[in-house]
């Protein structure tokens, strides 16, 4: 259990009920049980029916993770060899990678992979991304748009595995009051750490994150996660692109909050409005329906706006 909270942000009652089978009682009791094993590194926060996971020292959580992954990464799972292999195919993303090379490294026969590799391009195709393959060189990946690799590492890879980026105890601190300053809320903190790590363990590979991030509007002015910005920076050791910086910070601009800048949001439900406009038509055109949809669109367009935006940046659909 608690390897699957460290392979996600957070978790509600029902989804880990469905993972383990478990009834409410013996997942808090479980809960409980590993907030002691852990001894203060991380610990396990509920709120309602959703939890959350707080790290405390990523030093010592990397080690825990990577316990788990020697001892749960059994490549006869057919969704931990295609990570394994998208891993791959995006360390080396400008070159080819021979395909028997690939199922050597996993002991896994030429069939086997290529069953894999049919199932990975399906998981890739909501990203717009493609596997390519040229005889006599091997595969590689293709993206539409570079930043659905942030958003597949994010999504894919760092659900099995670590992507080890840690810092001192003080800048984790740090961190996490410049991020409390903005949204208080632990998920949000949780997910822009993650967030720093993608980056940083993509820029370890040459790879930057440059495209426009297609129907996504930032909603907080820059002049309010300068010092935020500035400081992971420093974490991630080089200087951040408009996109990374964007991609880091997203947990911000998909939810309404108290520092949102009112000429961006207005900015944003602009656009909005304009994309609804267009759509409009063709709920007419398809269902025998009788609304005011300029109604509709004032009512709903704080909730459009923010829909849009969490939708937007992780598949970029």
């Amino acid at each position: 259990m608690l390897n699957f909270f460290i392979n996600n942000d957070a978790l509600t009652l029902r989804e880990i009920r469905n993972q383990f089978a478990l009834s409410r009682s013996t997942i808090i009791k479980n809960v409980r049980d590993i907030n002691e094993y852990l001894n203060g590194i991380a610990k396990i926060n509920m709120n309602g029916s959703k939890f959350y996971l707080i790290i405390n020292n990523y030093a010592e959580v990397a080690k825990i993770q990577t316990f788990f992954l020697k001892r749960d990464l059994d490549f006869n799972d057919p969704d931990k060899r295609q990570v394994t292999i998208l891993k791959e195919l995006i360390k080396h993303l400008s070159n080819y990678l021979v395909i028997d090379d690939l199922a050597d490294s996993l002991a896994v026969s030429h069939g086997t992979l290529t069953n894999d590799l049919k199932e990975l391009k399906a998981k890739l195709t909501p990203y717009g991304i493609t596997i390519q393959a040229k005889t006599n060189r091997g595969i590689r990946l293709a993206a539409a748009r570079d930043y659905e690799l942030a958003a597949v590492t994010r999504n894919l890879v760092g659900k099995y595995y670590e992507l080890e980026l840690t810092w001192k105890q003080q800048t984790d601190v740090k961190l996490v009051n410049l991020i409390k300053q903005l949204d208080a809320s632990d998920n949000t903190v949780s997910m822009i750490k993650r967030n720093i790590a993608v980056v940083k363990w993509l820029q370890q590979y040459d790879i930057r994150i440059d495209d426009q991030i297609k129907h996504y509007t930032v909603v907080v002015n820059d002049s309010q996660t300068q010092p935020l910005r500035e400081l992971v920076t420093t974490i991630v050791g080089q200087s951040l692109t408009t996109t990374e910086w964007a991609f880091i910070a997203y947990p911000l601009s998909i939810k309404k909050l108290g520092i949102d800048d009112p000429q961006l949001i207005t900015s944003g439900l602009s656009q909005i409005g304009t994309l609804m406009q267009a759509i409009f038509p063709k709920i007419k055109a398809h269902l025998d329906v009788q609304l005011d949809f300029q109604r509709l669109l004032t009512e709903l367009q704080y909730h459009l706006l923010f829909l849009n935006q969490s939708r937007g940046l992780p598949c970029g659909n």
